[in-house]
C-alpha cells in the first residue's frame, strides 16, 4: 500500500483517540454528571471512533464494501448529534471559586518551570 494510504488509515483512529480524550476531560470538568446534550455528543464521538476503527480495519484487510452494516456507526453518530441539538438545556452546575482555581492549577502545572 502507498504511504499516503497507510497514513490515512492510521490517522482516523488516532484522531478519534484525541476526541475521546477531549470528551473525557469535558465530562470530568462537569463532575461526571453531563446534561443530556453532552452525553449524546459523547455517544456520537464513540460511534464515530467505532466506525473509523472498523473502516480502517476493513480497508486494510481489503474487505470494505460501501453500504455494509459496518457503516451503521456513522448513522448512529449523525442521529446522536441531531438528538443532542434538540435536547433541552439543563441548569448549569454551580462551581465555587476554589474548584475553578484548583482546575486551572492542575491544567497549568505541566507548563510551570
Amino acid at each position: 500500500r502507498p504511504l499516503a494510504e497507510q497514513v490515512v488509515l492510521l490517522a482516523y483512529p488516532a484522531l478519534d483517540v484525541l476526541m475521546i480524550v477531549a470528551i473525557v476531560l469535558l465530562l470530568a470538568l462537569r463532575r461526571w454528571e453531563p446534561d443530556p446534550r453532552w452525553g449524546l455528543l459523547a455517544v456520537a464521538v464513540l460511534g464515530s471512533a467505532l466506525g473509523d476503527l472498523l473502516w480502517s480495519y476493513l480497508v486494510a484487510s481489503g474487505n470494505h464494501q460501501v453500504g455494509s452494516p459496518a457503516d451503521l456507526p456513522y448513522v448512529l453518530t449523525a442521529v446522536a448529534i441531531a438528538w443532542a441539538a434538540w435536547a433541552p438545556r439543563t441548569d448549569p452546575l454551580a462551581r465555587s471559586d476554589d474548584e475553578a482555581r484548583a482546575l486551572l492549577t492542575a491544567f497549568n502545572f505541566p507548563f510551570r518551570q
